[in-house]
């Protein structure tokens, strides 16, 4: 019955002309606001960019027209404390972006 209920729902969000907010149209992903940021590099990269996104996407005072943020993160791991078993229970994380 539960199959049944959501092959029905799925059929009916297809007719309808349902469409993913985050998919792609064209080839490209919809950005809100003027301002993109451009895909950063690493873990870390893809957190930094999409809190940059999320501040960003009000917008700043002023701006008119699209614009691409680019970003370049370089971090760097220090362990500061290790457990008998070799794990790291303390470290620094030292990040610079430009």
């Amino acid at each position: 019955m539960k199959h049944v209920v959501a092959a029905l729902l799925l059929a009916a969000t297809a007719a309808c002309g349902f469409q993913p907010v985050y998919a792609p149209v064209n080839g490209q992903y919809a950005e809100s606001g003027l301002i993109s940021v451009a895909p950063i590099e690493g873990r870390q990269g893809h957190m930094l960019r999409r809190a940059l996104q999320e501040e960003l996407a009000v917008g700043v005072p002023g701006l008119t027209e699209k614009v691409t943020l680019t970003v370049n993160l370089r971090s760097n791991l220090s362990r500061l404390a290790l457990r008998p078993d070799g794990a790291a229970s303390r470290s620094s994380i030292v990040a610079t972006g430009s």
